[in-house]
């Protein structure tokens, strides 16, 4: 009795062992290349999904080192080819070996064309960095997304700039890519072909339409108090609006209302106003920027147009009036805190008399929306390394 037990123990060790050695040794084929070999082992019952130390199975390595047979097999016996294994999909090995048929193999079998990578970068990239023309056409016939952006703003297009893959360029630009509303203002292809002085890709840029650009709008919700002091009258308000920096100019819309209706509005032909509620835009430009330990400090001007409804105290009525005017000032910012003393020259449709105002505001950025970035870095990914 105990003989028979100790064979069956030694027929279960054995079996688990070999089992194990099987996945192993399946793995290890598909990295050697040895085909007949990976065939055999998969009859046998090897994983196809198997992973060895560094996390990869053995269709990453198929598809990394153009073994197209292999890859075959694989997928034949339901290798994943849609997962990623330690930031590594199969269809960046693929793309990596520059191996359109391998690429097509996972596409047919449902590899996803546009998959990214912890830092944002897809396929395409890959291809266009290498300047594999003959993956990037592929890729973009089978729906990869030429507008695709990395984490650090870069795209395909401004990847293939940065190399000097003039003719994978070409083939990118075919496949029209946006001309501007880049996330990161630096990295737009313009942008990047004339910071790296690429003479050639800067024409075809050109020649394609595009221009420099300043990246898509930064949006922040504002809140604010200011004061304001025209023709002897006070204003106190708070304030909350939205601003869009955009074109390097800041467009904020904005809703007001006093902070005390004793205090009186724009005296305009002899007429005051109080409890007066503020509906307006203002576009200014800063300029002469110098960062200082408490902000950036600088020169700004602007130009305002506002629709103000409040009670007047003269005609004992309610009244909607609409003011405009245009002037600067002195600036102070940071990222999240803004002050301005300005002085503006108000105007009114019905009157002809112009008013004089001077002002001060301070605001608080307590939401951001989309951050534009800036500074240009270089895209170099290096897939993974055996």
């Amino acid at each position: 009795m105990k003989k028979i037990i100790s064979a069956f123990l030694l027929v279960l060790i054995f079996g688990i062992g070999n089992a194990q050695s099987i996945d192993q040794q399946l793995v290890q084929a598909a990295y050697d290349g040895d085909e007949q070999l990976v065939k055999n082992l998969l009859a046998k019952g090897a994983n196809p999904n198997t992973t060895d130390q560094n996390g990869y199975p053995p269709l990453i390595y198929a598809c990394a080192y153009g073994y197209q047979g292999i890859a075959e097999a694989l997928i034949k016996k339901r290798a994943k080819v849609a997962d990623k294994y330690n930031e590594v999909y199969p269809m960046m090995a693929a793309v990596n070996n520059n191996n359109t048929k391998i690429i097509e193999l996972l596409v047919k079998s449902g590899a996803y064309v546009n998959c990214k990578d912890k830092d944002g970068y897809t396929p395409l990239m890959l291809a266009a960095q290498e300047g594999y023309d003959a993956s990037v056409l592929f890729l973009l016939k089978k729906g990869a997304n030429v507008n695709a952006e990395t984490k650090q703003g870069h795209t395909a297009l401004s990847i293939a700039i940065q190399n000097g893959h003039t003719t994978t360029v070409k083939h990118l630009l075919n496949a029209k890519p946006r001309k501007n509303g880049y996330s990161n203002q630096a990295h737009s292809p313009y942008n990047t072909a004339k910071h790296l002085k690429k003479e050639k890709e800067l024409k075809l840029l050109k020649n394609y339409g595009m221009k420099k650009t300043f990246g898509r709008p930064t949006f922040k919700i504002m809140a604010g108090i200011g004061g304001q002091a025209a023709t002897h009258d006070m204003l106190g308000v708070y304030q909350i609006g939205l601003n869009e920096s955009v074109y390097n100019f800041d467009l904020i819309l904005y809703f007001s209302r006093n902070i005390d209706s004793a205090f009186k509005f724009v005296r305009t032909d002899n007429r005051t106003y109080n409890s007066l509620y503020n509906l307006g835009l203002n576009l200014s430009k800063n300029f002469g920027i110098i960062p200082t330990p408490i902000g950036k400090v600088g020169l700004f001007i602007d130009g305002f147009a506002n629709s103000s409804y409040g009670r007047n105290d003269y005609l004992q009525k309610r009244k909607t009036q609409i003011l405009y005017g245009a002037g600067g000032g002195l600036y102070l910012g940071g990222d999240m805190l803004m002050f301005k003393l300005g002085y503006d020259r108000v105007l009114t449709p019905t009157s002809r008399f112009a008013t004089n105002r001077i002002s001060f505001s301070a605001y608080i950025k307590f939401f951001t929306l989309n951050k534009s970035k800036a500074g240009y870095k270089y895209a170099d990914k290096t897939l993974f390394m055996i």
